[in-house]
């Protein structure tokens, strides 16, 4: 986790500053520690350099197992194609410099497919996914400055509201108990003027 997320992320439980305690870094992030609530003392782990906000076995593992099992199988870079872009451009309508010097808050990251190509376009993305997917994320798309990875519930994120430029929610929503709140909780975190791809 980078230290410039501790300012960034709040307590999912009352929307509560965090403060970084007992933190260990490597590679110039941190890599171990926890965080705090200043308002009701909820305590929340750093582990392998991931902010998790719920636990580590979830009501996702079943779907995210297949993901985990073949985490490289539909990267581009890995698979020499270029299916998930132009999926990502088709579906959006954007052009290849849309996302350049944008946030983005992906939703759903899972092993980091189309983490992979947000990136790509010039974005600063913070990926999100409930499972365990979020380590073969960071896996598959670190080193990179410009990602920040959180393990969370979409449908009680851990950020600010009016926070980013882009929502990018693709395939995860039907995927929720309840989608019409999970729509509403990820268009919370949106700037004014900015824009959600959902499908």
């Amino acid at each position: 986790m980078k230290e410039q997320m501790v300012g960034k992320i709040r307590c999912p439980a009352d929307h509560g500053l965090l403060r970084l305690e007992e933190a260990e870094r490597a590679d110039g992030e941190i890599r171990k520690g926890r965080l705090v609530c200043g308002h009701c003392g909820e305590v929340y782990p750093i582990l392998d350099f991931i902010p998790r906000f719920v636990p580590m076995s979830n009501y996702a593992d079943d779907f995210a197992f297949q993901r985990v099992k073949h985490a490289r199988l539909q990267m581009d870079k890995f698979n020499g194609t270029t299916f998930i872009r132009d999926t990502i451009l088709s579906r959006s309508g954007w052009d290849g410099d849309f996302l350049k010097g944008k946030t983005v808050l992906e939703c759903g990251c899972g092993a980091g497919p189309d983490t992979q190509v947000l990136l790509d376009m010039g974005a600063q993305v913070t990926a999100v996914d409930i499972s365990g997917g979020v380590d073969f994320c960071r896996d598959n798309n670190y080193p990179s400055e410009r990602l920040d990875l959180i393990q969370a519930d979409i449908m009680n994120l851990p950020l600010e509201a009016d926070s980013y430029d882009v929502v990018f929610c693709q395939r995860v929503i039907q995927h929720t108990p309840d989608p019409e709140a999970a729509f509403a909780e990820i268009v919370r975190c949106l700037r004014g003027g900015g824009g959600a791809v959902s499908q």
